[in-house]
This record gives C-alpha cells, sequence and structure tokens, in this order.
C-alpha cells in the first residue's frame, strides 16, 4: 500500500507541474504577443512542446521522483 500511495503522490506531482507550465507559458505568450503588430497571432501547442523536448519530459520525471520520494518518505515515517 505504501508504493500505491506514493505512486498516486507522484502522479499527482506530474499533473501539478503540467498545470504549472501551462500557466508560466500562457503568460510568457500573452507578453509577447503584446509586441506583435495588429493582425498577427503567437500560437502555441502544449503536445508538440512535449513530443520535441527532453528537458520536458526530464522534468515531469524529476516531479514524478519527488512527489513519490515525499509521500514515500512521510509514509515510512509515520509507522
Amino acid at each position: 500500500m505504501i508504493y500505491v500511495k506514493s505512486t498516486l503522490a507522484g502522479v499527482a506531482a506530474v499533473v501539478a507541474a503540467l498545470i504549472v507550465t501551462a500557466l508560466i507559458m500562457i503568460v510568457i505568450l500573452v507578453m509577447k504577443s503584446r509586441d506583435l503588430p495588429a493582425g498577427q497571432a503567437i500560437g502555441w501547442d502544449p503536445i508538440s512542446f512535449y513530443r520535441g523536448s527532453m528537458i520536458a519530459w526530464m522534468c515531469l520525471i524529476v516531479a514524478f521522483l519527488v512527489g513519490f520520494a515525499w509521500e514515500y518518505r512521510r509514509v515510512i515515517r509515520v509507522r
């Protein structure tokens, strides 16, 4: 049961990292779009962002490992 709870905590950390990343990217794109000439726009495809970026995948893996380790240490300490 310890590993299941820790895995769920890791998945929750990945979801939180995805949400934070999306919010940061939206803020960056809104700030960049203010400098564009009239009639132009900036597009963003989050799937292609994660498909082509090894750094983004490594950040998600690190988020999972941090969430997993956090919950694992917390559960072990309570026992």
